[in-house]
């Protein structure tokens, strides 16, 4: 019987046991030796010239886009801080606090534990992302919720609760109530949580701008108050719309948003989502930048998948280093200018807030948590959170 020639080449075969070929090395065939193109006189080097050149055009137009975006960042953050309603860009970032073990994982019930098909990398990048927000949790409950009353904390798109889970595994006297969108997802949630024997999770499955925040919401069947806001990576508007769900429900939130270059497709197309908000959010940034600019600081400032950007092509490897570098600080000052947007918006609703970072910052690229808390000072939160507010971090905006 013949030999399949995907299992000789990649060792494996997507049908399995249903493929009819043979899967062994040992009765394989010799490999076919491929001849050499021959060269068309010099038509193959004149076609790589060619593409080398077209490779160095699409950089430099890269380039020309990051040094625009710059501009416009920059211009905006020099008139936030020569109108008094930014502050020094220097100060925007607290320190973080102090996050150690927050959450026992050794002791926590199989079905709370990262997902077995995590690589070791990314259970470790993931359980140092609840660990922060088990950090800043445990530093907030003390000021949020009524007396006689258990806190609720709603994890808006926790997908199929890596953070819920090991939070209210962590946390029983509070009620975790997870929200996605995503059907499978939640029934993976609810299968999880009833595994792992945690009667203060509820999983609903919808969109967050389907929810009636702010409304008096009864019966068994309708979304409980909400306390604490808890929106980790979501992309684009969610963490926007997750937001606003705090505000109406005068809830306490924390934010770890991600996918920025989304805000992009709804601040110049409006009836992409109805309940979106008008991007600048704040007073103060839409008076120092319009929302075509902003729009394109948005699309700048997703932060890429890795920590090392790989540098546009250029010329010498100088050039191509300090493209980088300035790619990356641009990118940097996009992302703190709409994160600082959506701070202002919060303080403009009289909420103290804070933005600080992931530790270690390792724990994702989109390290950029924003918490906010209502009717307090920024002090107080700061206070609360262990945080020193006002004086400049490690972590430059500009």
């Amino acid at each position: 019987m013949a030999v399949c020639r995907k299992f000789y080449r990649k060792g494996h075969c997507v049908k399995g046991d249903k493929c009819r070929y043979v899967h062994t090395l040992e009765t394989a065939p010799p490999p076919v030796a491929v001849p050499e193109k021959p060269v068309r006189d010099g038509r193959d080097e004149a076609r790589a010239q060619q593409r080398e050149h077209k490779h160095r055009q699409k950089a430099r137009k890269q380039q020309r886009h990051v040094e625009g975006c710059w501009e416009v960042a920059n211009a905006a953050v020099r008139a936030l801080e020569s109108t008094g309603g930014g502050g020094d860009a220097a100060t925007w970032f607290a320190p973080p606090p102090p996050v150690g073990a927050e959450v026992a994982w050794a002791a926590l019930p199989g079905p709370c534990q990262m997902p077995a098909g995590f690589t070791p990398h990314r259970r470790q990048r993931k359980q140092w992302q609840v660990d922060n927000l088990a950090c800043i949790l445990r530093r907030l409950l003390p000021a949020v919720g009524d007396a006689g009353r258990r806190v609720t904390v709603a994890d808006l798109g926790g997908g199929s609760g890596n953070a819920a889970l090991p939070l209210a595994a962590g946390f029983p006297g509070v009620d975790f109530v997870l929200l996605d969108m995503n059907k499978s997802s939640c029934d993976l949630a609810r299968e999880r949580a009833a595994a792992a024997g945690l009667p203060n999770v509820r999983v609903e499955c919808g969109v967050i701008e389907a929810v009636p925040w702010g409304e008096v919401r009864e019966g068994p069947s309708a979304f409980p108050k909400v306390d604490v806001v808890l929106a980790l990576h979501c992309c684009g508007v969610a963490s926007d719309l997750a937001q606003l769900a705090a505000f109406a429900e005068g809830a306490a939130f924390i934010l770890c948003p991600c996918c920025l270059g989304k805000i992009q497709q709804f601040t110049l197309d409006a009836t992409k989502c109805i309940a979106c908000p008008t991007f600048p959010r704040s007073a103060a940034i839409r008076a120092a930048c319009g929302a075509a600019d902003f729009a394109k600081v948005a699309a700048l400032a997703d932060h890429p998948k890795t920590h090392t950007e790989a540098p546009p092509c250029r010329d010498t490897e100088p050039e191509a280093a300090a493209a980088h570098a300035f790619a990356t600080r641009a990118r940097t000052l996009c992302k703190g200018l709409v994160e600082r947007d959506r701070q202002l918006a919060a303080a403009e609703r009289g909420y103290a807030t804070v933005m600080t970072k992931l530790t270690p910052l390792e724990a994702s690229p989109k390290h950029d948590v924003i918490v906010g808390l209502p009717n307090a000072t920024d002090a107080a939160l700061a206070e609360a959170l262990g945080m020193s507010v006002g004086a400049p971090s490690n972590h430059e905006v500009l």
